[in-house]
């Protein structure tokens, strides 16, 4: 499908695409963001042409809209691993829209909150965005501050494309342009695996990282 979707740029043809977190496949909004020489079902005749087998959702109801709790960027958040007892603290570089806010979570794991001094020069293992949920819920709790020195910074998320089995890297997780990509590349640019999770995915996957590091 990503490959469609270079060829179909080429031709001028551009939608808004992702990929999505529950499941793992690839969504393209064929609605208002659509634009180029081919409609709709153009494209789909194409995409059912290459042998890919696709599912056509039409959805007219609202999208979910949350509501934002107190918080903001520089803010350190505690966030519970699924380690009994255990959690790990990551901090809000940006507020993104209704709901999404870009976390930096740090390479630490520990039982009661350490204080900001000893957070300022820890490493992170994830960073991404992922929803405020966490925080609506009071799962995930504001225990301090560390403003940001500079523009937070986001580094690019990789998949593996189902079909052709080629990595790929997407800069922008909320306008994904892919281009190929490979190991060494990843490692160097350290990019994310998927660029936005939720707020459990994030927790899970801390665990994971942290376990890995030897640090749970």
């Amino acid at each position: 499908m990503v490959a469609l979707e270079e060829e179909l740029a080429v031709r001028g043809v551009i939608f808004d695409t992702g990929w999505n977190l529950l499941d793992g496949t690839r969504d393209w909004e064929l609605d208002e963001s659509l634009e180029g020489p081919l409609s709709a079902k153009e494209i789909l005749d194409r995409l059912g042409g290459s042998g890919v087998d696709y599912r056509v959702q039409q959805d007219g109801a609202p999208k979910k809209r949350y509501v934002q709790s107190k918080y903001g960027a520089g803010d350190v958040l505690r966030i519970p691993l699924r380690a009994p007892g255990r959690f790990c603290f990551g901090r809000i570089l940006e507020t993104k829209d209704p709901g999404w806010i870009l976390v930096e979570v740090f390479r630490l794991a520990a039982q009661s909150d350490p204080t900001m001094d000893a957070l300022r020069d820890v490493d992170w293992i994830i960073k991404g965005y992922t929803t405020d949920e966490g925080i609506a819920e009071g799962t995930w709790r504001v225990i301090g501050r560390l403003p940001l020195t500079g523009a937070p910074s986001l580094p690019p998320f990789w998949v593996r494309d189902p079909l052709t089995r080629t990595l790929v890297l997407f800069d922008d997780p909320f306008h994904q342009v892919p281009r190929k990509t490979n190991e060494e590349e990843i490692r160097s640019l350290r990019a994310q695996h998927r660029g936005a999770l939720s707020h459990s995915a994030v927790e899970i996957e801390a665990t994971k990282e942290l376990e890995e590091a030897g640090l749970l």
